[in-house]
């Protein structure tokens, strides 16, 4: 099995930077040329995987069901484009938690 794993913000869409974050739908937008990198490995065999940090929802700057809702738009945008992420995976979990399953 051919793997990539790939970050969401900066990655995938645009990231806000300064300490913000993608809290709802409509400030999620893809960088250009994601949609196509996404696609070209999806056709060259390659299971994609999504491993993200979102300290936001752990902070309360919002919720685990807009997390949701903004994963659930990446999703359907992706496959729109003729791409496939296997699975997202995502820490809530703050920078200062001390929490192991965080990416570096």
């Amino acid at each position: 099995m051919k793997v990539v794993f790939l970050d969401r913000d900066g990655v995938i869409n645009q990231f806000p930077g300064n300490g913000n974050y993608v809290t709802r739908c409509k400030n999620f937008h893809f960088l250009p040329g994601a949609l196509d990198a996404i696609k070209e490995l999806s056709g060259r065999g390659y299971e994609l995987f999504v491993i993200s940090n979102q300290a936001g929802v752990g902070k309360g700057l919002f919720t685990q069901k807009k997390l949701d809702q903004i994963t659930h738009k990446m999703l359907r945008g992706v496959k729109q484009a003729g791409g496939k992420i296997r699975k997202v995976y995502y820490s809530t979990s703050r920078s200062d938690s001390g929490c192991e399953f965080r990416k570096p």
